[in-house]
């Protein structure tokens, strides 16, 4: 049997194109006629086969999906890709993240240096004993100089504290990387 070259309605090309295996519902083919993607004759009835073949070929996929139908699915994959791509993006903040200091961490630090400097000041005492004593000799009168001393060897601890030196602190219940 041959191929018309004209449909004489819209339910007649609908049927050419189901039996072609075009798996499209009427009502979306009416309403791709009338948005002129499958142009109708002046007479409002009649459809030329080039304009279906040219409707075929612009917008329906064998199985019944459209190239929207295809374009619809393309900007969803887009989508989950950009979602996938934000979320190694957080990842990756967040591990940039763990390299800043929270304020509970932070206090924690300055509490190990705080006991840090308490037993800097305790050792320097220790170091400073025997001067201390030996400028005593074991007078009571000489106060004054005993805490002049004293204030001298704080000074020197804190000194110490303030300066170049690193300290080793281990954290308990820190995780290393």
């Amino acid at each position: 049997m041959a191929t018309p070259q004209q449909f004489k309605s819209r339910k007649d090309a609908h049927g050419y194109l189901v039996g072609r295996g075009y798996d499209i519902p009427y009502r979306t083919f009416a309403d791709a006629c009338a948005a002129r993607k499958c142009v109708v004759e002046n007479n409002g009835k009649t459809i030329l086969l080039s304009s279906l073949i040219h409707y075929i070929d612009n917008n329906l996929q064998r199985g019944g999906r459209s190239v929207e139908a295809y374009a619809d699915e393309k900007v969803r994959l887009e989508v989950e890709d950009l979602r996938e791509r934000v979320r190694k993006r957080q990842l990756e903040n967040r591990k940039e993240d763990e390299a800043w200091m929270l304020r509970a961490d932070h206090e924690e630090q300055v509490a190990a240096i705080l006991g840090a400097s308490q037993e800097m000041v305790r050792q320097r005492f220790d170091m400073e004993c025997g001067r201390i004593l030996h400028a005593l000799g074991g007078e009571a009168a000489r106060q004054p100089e005993l805490v002049s001393l004293l204030e001298e060897t704080i000074d020197a601890a804190f000194n110490d504290l303030a300066g170049t030196h690193e300290f080793d602190i281990v954290f308990s219940g820190v995780a290393d990387e």
